[in-house]
């Protein structure tokens, strides 16, 4: 339930970085442009999906500590993409790899 929240949280992150006047997008890929292209429901869907990433959290670890994990999870994963993402350094296929391989971790161990 936690890498849901995790790729919720990102997601919803990078959507409304996409919004973002003053950060610098690679205008070659068709998704940042969608992003670019249609302001208000790019931001009407990262607002939601940031907040079901912090209801997947508070479900899965409480009200506290969800609403504490869920802070810690969006100011981590925002500053790794505002650092991150004008080098290019991942590619969508590598985020996903990734996100399958820490379901499988924690489905498996849990």
């Amino acid at each position: 339930m936690i890498t849901l929240a995790i790729c919720l949280c990102f997601t919803g992150f990078y959507f409304l970085y996409g919004t973002s006047k003053r950060a610098e997008l690679d205008s070659r890929q068709p998704f940042r442009n969608w992003i670019r292209k249609h302001e208000n429901p790019a931001k009407i869907i990262g607002s939601a999906l940031l907040l079901l990433s912090l209801m997947a959290c508070i479900f899965s670890l409480g009200q506290g500590a969800g609403f504490f994990s869920f802070l810690v999870i969006l100011m981590t994963l925002a500053s790794l993409q505002v650092l991150v993402s004008p080098l290019r350094f991942f590619s969508a296929v590598s985020l996903v790899c990734i996100g399958i391989v820490s379901l499988f971790l924690e489905l498996y161990i849990q």
